[in-house]
């Protein structure tokens, strides 16, 4: 269980909030809305609504926090729904990089496309961002470090994004998913990581017990970190470094796992993951498992393999 640090942030705490389209608002200690600023994302898939609370808890802390945190709440037709996207609909963290606008008539947008249009300006803007999830299958918290490894030039943070999630309440830390999988100029933060830190945390599974807890702890770190937030440093164990090796994506409808995945399993080099309308589904490399999840499209990945660094 993550320990919710209120000792530094009395409610209602004094601040300035404007809200700049629907389900995003800036909060502030200072009416001038100053940089840097801070974008804290939550509920961009309708059924990971964990990161609101994270919201809830800055909004009672705004004036205890310097420059400017953006609050957004992703797919909000979604949540009213408790599905990943809108029935019909695309997921939204995969289209940030708008290429639908060159393929797609306007007339032809889901509510997802609507909504990414509407938020890029504002992802654009930021210096740093933090995008809060819950996983399928059960998994403990673990970060996912988008951007160099090295400090960018002329970045507000002259900290890295792997140097950020080393100091988060999670048990492990990945990174390299830019360049082996689908999560790479279509999410969100990849719309920031050219500028400053960018960290996606799973905090746990879809609704289980103490997830928004670990929400909350893990923004009040990430804050900390930046340096945007006073508050004392809590000790906890660091996280082990994993490198995203490899994708396994899915080949043919209806596929089933053979047995009951976790993030963090081991998997051995040609072993049968599961089955699917052309039989065996096996995996050519093995290592430890993230984001098992056999209910994907054909073509997108069911579960990634990464190795301790």
């Amino acid at each position: 269980m993550h320990r919710i640090d209120r000792s530094n942030s009395p409610a209602p705490a004094e601040g300035y909030q404007e809200r700049l389209v629907r389900g995003v608002r800036r909060i502030s200690r200072s009416p001038s809305f100053p940089r840097p600023w801070v974008g804290i994302l939550a509920a961009l898939h309708g059924n990971e609504p964990a990161g609101i609370a994270a919201h809830r808890y800055l909004d009672e802390a705004a004036g205890h926090f310097e420059g400017t945190l953006f609050l957004i709440e992703g797919n909000l037709e979604a949540i009213k729904i408790g599905e990943r996207h809108t029935r019909g609909g695309v997921d939204l963290n995969r289209i940030f990089d708008l290429s639908f606008a060159g393929d797609l008539s306007p007339e032809h947008y889901d509510y997802e496309h609507h909504r990414a249009l509407e938020l890029t300006p504002i992802l654009d803007s930021l210096d740093a961002a933090l995008d809060l999830h819950t996983a399928t299958a059960e998994t403990p918290p673990f970060a996912l470090a988008l951007g160099p490894q090295t400090p960018i030039e002329d970045s507000f943070f002259q900290i890295t994004s792997l140097e950020v999630a080393d100091t988060l309440p999670v048990r492990f830390v990945t990174y390299g998913w830019e360049e082996r999988t689908d999560i790479s100029a279509g999410v969100a933060l990849a719309r920031v990581s050219s500028r400053g830190p960018s960290i996606a945390v799973e905090c746990g599974s879809h609704g289980s017990s103490g997830v928004e807890e670990v929400a909350i702890a893990i923004t009040q770190a990430f804050l900390r970190a930046l340096g945007v937030s006073k508050a004392t440093q809590t000790d906890w164990p660091p996280p082990r470094t994993l490198e995203l090796t490899y994708a396994l994506l899915s080949r043919a409808p209806r596929l089933r796992f053979r047995r009951t995945f976790s993030s963090f399993d081991a998997l051995v080099a040609n072993e049968v993951v599961g089955d699917d309308e052309e039989g065996e589904f096996r995996t050519p490399h093995g290592g430890t498992i993230l984001l098992p999840n056999p209910d994907v499209d054909v073509g997108a990945p069911c579960l990634y393999i990464a190795e301790e660094r």
